[in-house]
């Protein structure tokens, strides 16, 4: 065999016929040593020297080049980095959905949707609460020197158009058959059809009631300042409808106050699951867990109450994090970077292509 034709053989020496060749080199060297200063036998003495010149050059064309074990360690390091960040960062932007039973909840309307326009609500009940309303229209009148609080009793009426500014911060809130809106931040504007009531409005300096009957009815609007300081309140007393109301938010919470006034919160989730679209994930949700989102935007929130005077949620979006648990136990049900290019099925075909690709230069790396 000729050593110069073989490289990719020579490559493939074990440890162990390494060691015997330079075992048997050094022998031969040694016995062409004692040869030449016996002056005997001098053939034998050239043919040790040649073979231990060939056996030499065998083991260092066998030797894999520094280079190449530098760049295969450098290759390895990086694969072992890349992994770690892979398993330790999260994904960004991860889909959701959301189908939850509960008391109250809070969001903001999104920024992306621009302002939310609630048409033919049918809101209704036995009663009705408005508070801090900058401007009322009724009876002709116009009322624009708020704050005022606007109380029907007795009353049939509904609610048939919501006009919120995007950016305001809502409260729901659904306790004894009685339904909660707050609107911080932004600006509320509506109108009430009523068909029969004993009205009360009260201002800064007066307060006039009214008995509205079927046979005049009124159709009342009101509208809000800024209400970076006082939230307007719309309360719906024995709240009727079943009616769902469907909007886009941020930001979106299921937490509230220990008792009024409190620096702590709790979760006011009953039941429900959450499942993360990337690979179906579900996760039940019970009594008292927290769900807490980063930087969630919905692209969809409905928003159902119930006979058993629950709020039934569903919510579909996108969330940077996602933790969920019991309160101090929650865990991170983010996915991680790996996980995320791993169910993306698009990016199969060229994930293949570069794993080809790179076996093929590997293979080739001995003629470089």
């Amino acid at each position: 065999m000729n050593v110069d034709d073989e490289p990719s053989t020579l490559q493939r020496l074990t440890p162990t016929t390494r060691r015997q060749l330079q075992q048997e080199a050094e022998r031969r060297t040694l016995e062409a040593a004692q040869q030449l200063l016996r002056r005997e036998d001098i053939k034998q003495a050239a043919h040790n020297l040649a073979w231990v010149a060939q056996a030499r050059k065998i083991l260092q064309q066998s030797e894999r080049p520094p280079s190449r074990l530098l760049f295969a360690a450098g290759i390895a390091m990086l694969c072992m980095v890349l992994a770690g960040l892979a398993v330790g960062i999260n994904a960004p932007s991860n889909a959701l959905r959301m189908n939850v039973n509960t008391h109250s909840l809070s969001f903001a309307i999104s920024e992306r949707s621009g302002d939310w326009q609630g048409k033919h609500l049918s809101l209704n009940g036995t009663g009705l609460s408005l508070e801090n309303v900058q401007a009322i229209a009724l009876s002709g009148e116009q009322y624009q020197a708020g704050p005022y609080t606007l109380d029907l009793y007795e009353a049939d009426y509904y609610l048939s158009d919501l006009h919120i500014s995007a950016g305001t911060w809502v409260d729901v809130d659904l306790d004894r058959e009685i339904l909660s809106l707050s609107f911080k931040q932004g600006t509320v504007s509506g109108t009430l059809r009523v068909k029969k009531a004993e009205l009360v409005l009260s201002g800064k300096e007066d307060e006039q009631e009214q008995s509205i009957d079927e046979m005049t009815g009124e159709v009342l609007t009101f509208r809000s300042a800024s209400l970076s300081e006082l939230p307007l309140v719309l309360k719906i007393d024995q709240v009727h409808t079943s009616r769902s109301i469907s909007l886009q938010a941020t930001q979106l919470q299921f937490l509230r106050p220990d008792v009024p006034s409190s620096v702590r919160w709790v979760s006011t989730i009953l039941q429900g699951d959450l499942t993360l679209l990337l690979n179906e994930r579900q996760t039940e949700l019970l009594e008292g867990d927290l769900v807490l989102f980063d930087s969630f935007e919905s692209e969809r929130l409905v928003i159902t109450p119930h006979a058993d005077n629950t709020l039934h949620i569903t919510a579909e979006g996108q969330s940077d994090g996602i933790r969920a648990g019991p309160q101090g136990y929650e865990k991170n049900l983010t996915p991680t970077l790996l996980e995320y290019l791993y169910y993306q099925q698009q990016l199969t075909l060229f994930w293949s292509a570069v794993l080809f690709l790179w076996g093929l230069f590997w293979s080739l790396r001995n003629l470089w």
